[in-house]
């Protein structure tokens, strides 16, 4: 796989969720009603997770500094993990619009995604016969985002037909 395809990969979700806010543009600046907004639970979840990518990332970092164990692309992942899930806790402060609840679920994605990347990574280096087993970890996770997706891509062409 290419080094550009390797950094980018993390990111296909926030180019999906851009294209589902371009196709639905028309309700993308609604205010969300009340009971969609959800924040507490957002950042229950999000607070676990950027502690587990910080975590995950201060380990590897030491180990691969001793060992030089050839982990930086693991590094790599859990740094944009930690990263993207630092910003969507600060973004579901704000998030009061649709195009809002867009963006803070693909950095909730691009984290998740890149906690899967970063376990294959590892695999990679340590324990390559293992490696198939992140591959369908990251396979069922891709299932899991498509279906998210379209639903997503259902319920907005429900509302924007005013079903």
């Amino acid at each position: 796989m290419s080094k550009v395809a390797i950094i980018t990969l993390p990111f296909i979700p926030l180019c999906l969720r851009i294209v589902l806010l371009l196709w639905f543009r028309s309700m993308s600046r609604q205010i969300l009603p009340e009971d969609q907004h959800d924040r507490e639970a957002y950042r229950v979840h999000i607070l676990a997770f950027v502690g587990f990518a910080f975590t995950a990332l201060c380990a590897l970092a030491i180990v691969d500094e001793k060992l030089s164990a050839g982990l930086k692309w693991a590094i790599y992942y859990l740094v944009v993990s930690f990263f993207v899930y630092a910003f969507a806790l600060n973004w579901v402060a704000y998030k009061g619009r649709r195009w809002e609840d867009q963006l803070t679920t693909a950095f909730i994605e691009i984290g998740t995604l890149s906690l899967f990347l970063a376990v294959v990574a590892v695999l990679r280096v340590t324990q390559p016969s293992l490696m198939a087993v992140g591959v369908i970890g990251i396979v069922g996770w891709g299932i899991d985002h498509i279906y998210r997706f379209c639903l997503d891509w259902a319920y907005l062409s429900e509302v924007e037909s005013g079903g």
